[in-house]
């Protein structure tokens, strides 16, 4: 997976990293995690409330402007989410996990939610990836077979 691989390799600790590798490889309207796109993550089968304060049934169910706000509260949550879930991992990696000298618990059930949030998170930005990047060529001046075999 294309997605998996530059974050690994980039070891990437923000959303606002994974936004700046990638965001220049799609299309002005279908940026990756921003407000405008993000009712699509929010309706994800696989997402969870926790990922956005929000869950896919309220979102659907809410008007236009509601959903407006929504996606407004929900990409403040996502960031906010996904911060400390980094930011945690940092911790593990360099400090023992004991930020501010305090040794932090964790319990399997919060490590397999946390690995199924990033997983989440690289799963979606592969499969936006996937649909952004022919368009990326395209818009080079790629022919259709070098798309085709590039992109396959």
């Amino acid at each position: 997976m294309a997605a998996r691989e530059l974050i690994e390799s980039e070891n990437v600790l923000s959303l606002e990293k994974i936004r700046s590798l990638f965001n220049h490889f799609c299309r002005p309207t279908h940026k990756l995690i921003i407000k405008s796109t993000l009712g699509h993550w929010i309706t994800h089968p696989t997402a969870k409330k926790r990922m956005f304060g929000v869950s896919s049934a309220e979102y659907s169910a809410a008007t236009s402007s509601q959903q407006n706000k929504l996606r407004e509260d929900a990409m403040e949550h996502f960031e906010g989410h996904y911060g400390e879930i980094f930011q945690r991992r940092h911790d593990c990696i360099h400090n023992c996990d004991r930020p501010k000298q305090a040794l932090q618990p964790i319990g399997g059930p919060e490590v397999l939610k946390r690995i199924e949030d990033v997983e989440y998170l690289v799963r979606l930005c592969h499969s936006e990836l996937l649909v952004e990047f022919p368009e990326y060529l395209k818009g080079l001046g790629f022919s259709g077979a070098i798309r085709a075999q590039v992109c396959q």
